[in-house]
Parts: structure tokens; sequence; C-alpha cells
């Protein structure tokens, strides 16, 4: 030790965040010593937040099929997770199923680390819940939760995040509707490809002039890729939720789901792969006058 030196403790007790920094670092410490490396980092990365251990080829596959969005918390994944969560409150009276269900997300959020992209997906999710059912209430919310978040910090409006957060959230709110009974001609054999295809088109179609004015591309595959490697991935999220909470309880059946989740990552990753190759799968157009947004 050097001579003179000391210590000083300043504060040996947590704050109530760090208490939930310290649950994420566990939990993903327990995918990776129980998941090969890779579908590992992609679970805690979709799950727990935090990209930064995936590896620059699956990033550079998900970009290539608009999916990039999918390898970290997402408003997707809370809206899955919400979805999932209410089949265990249904008991409960809509007003207090609705403010138990905000808090479970907000502490999902916490454990997640409250970054910028959880917060605001938090928020989303809180949109969504929250209105009235009308697409005029849901409009307001999401343009004042839009005002919030710049206000606290105004630069925030020039990250390409904050933009495509709020325009997938804006598209699905004014153009999922009107898809739906436009694809209701062309895909009456099934509702549920019609909605997937729906909520797919409303998202791209609102924030493609984002993603044409930033990258000069149009991401035609990406259509395709969500409709095929969305509800893998959300199901392996949900199986990864599960394995967690029933590794505490009863670890084999913990094991069991998260090597299921492990597979349907591995599938994704290949035909994330796959897709990346298809021909014309994403169109550059160059840089175009701000008159065709």
């Amino acid at each position: 030790m050097v001579k003179g030196s000391e210590f000083i403790v300043l504060n040996t007790k947590p704050r109530w965040l760090d208490n939930f920094a310290i649950l994420n670092v566990r939990l993903k410490a327990q995918i990776k010593n129980l998941l090969p490396t890779e579908t590992a980092n992609v679970l805690t990365g979709m799950v727990l937040g935090g990209s930064s251990d995936i590896s620059i080829e699956t990033k550079e596959n998900f970009a290539a099929n608009g999916l990039s969005h999918l390898l970290s918390v997402s408003g997707t994944h809370l809206l899955l997770l919400a979805s999932f969560l209410k089949l265990f409150l249904k008991g409960l009276k809509k007003r207090w199923h609705n403010i138990v269900l905000l808090i479970l997300l907000a502490v999902y959020a916490c454990i997640c680390g409250l970054r910028p992209p959880v917060v605001r997906a938090w928020a989303m999710t809180v949109m969504l819940l929250w209105g009235d059912g009308e697409r005029a209430s849901k409009g307001n919310i999401l343009c004042l939760l839009c005002i919030v978040f710049v206000i606290c910090n105004p630069v925030c409006i020039l990250d390409l995040g904050f933009q495509l957060s709020f325009g997938a959230a804006a598209g699905l709110l004014w153009l999922l509707e009107p898809l739906k009974n436009k694809l209701e001609r062309i895909l009456e054999f099934s509702s549920t490809i019609r909605e997937s295809v729906s909520v797919t088109l409303a998202a791209q179609l609102a924030t493609l002039p984002i993603l044409v004015g930033n990258f000069y591309v149009i991401p035609v595959i990406s259509v395709f890729s969500n409709l095929l490697l969305v509800p893998i991935l959300e199901i392996a999220t949900i199986l990864t939720i599960l394995g967690m909470l029933m590794s505490f309880l009863f670890f084999p059946l913990g094991q069991l789901s998260l090597n299921w989740a492990n597979w349907l990552v591995e599938q994704a990753l290949a035909l994330a792969s796959l897709l990346k190759e298809v021909p014309l799968g994403n169109l550059v157009v160059g840089e175009l006058p701000l008159f065709c947004a």
C-alpha cells in the first residue's frame, strides 16, 4: 500500500435501483451458464436488455431483416409480457387489473436498467393499455408522452431509436385498422395471418420515411422477416422468462424451458442469415429529396 493513502467508505448500502441491477446481472449469468454463448447473448439481450455481447454477424443479419429492435428490450416484448401477465390477472377489476399490470411492467423495466429504450417501451405500453379504446384517446396520450420525453431531454428528438419508437406506435394507432379492412378481401382465409400482416405493414409504413432518410434503403424483406421471425422470437422470450422463474422453483423444468428457447433462437438465427441473402431484399435508393417523405 502507498504510504499515506487511506480508504474512505462513503456508503455501504446499495440504492434501491442498485438492487435491480444486481438481480439483472445474476439472471444474465444464470442464462449464460445454462445455454450456448450466442443464443444466451441474444436471449439476455431480448429479455434483460443490453446487446453489447451479441456478435457483429448476428446484429448485421437482424439489421438486414429490419429486426434490430428485437435484440434488446422493446415495446414488442413489453406488450408480449403484458399479454402474458393478463392471464394471471383476469380475476381483478379492469381498473386494478391495469394498475397492477403497469406496476409489474415498471418493476421489469427497473430490472432491465431503465435505459431510454426500455423507458420508451414501458411508456408505449402505458399508452396502449390506458387509452379508453379509441384511437383519438390513445393518440393524445402518445403525443403527450412524446412532449414529456422531449421536455426532459430535447436532444432525444434527434435519436433514431426515439423516432422509430414513436413512428411505429403512431403507425399501429392510425394505420392498423385501415390496413386490416383492406386486407380482409385479400386474406379472407385466416384472421391470424391478416392480423400479423397488418401489424407488420402498419409499423413498417409509418417508419419507412425515417429508414429511407437515414439508411437510403427500402427494406422489402423485412415484411416477410417479421412474419417468420417475430413469432419465433416472441415464443422464445416467453419461454426464457418462464425458464428463469421455474429455475427458482423446480430446476429441471426451468432448464427444459430454456432449452426450448435456445432451440427456437437457433432456428431464428439460421433463418435471419438465409433471408439476408435473398436478392433485392433491400432496395438501395440513395438520398431522396425531402418532399418524397
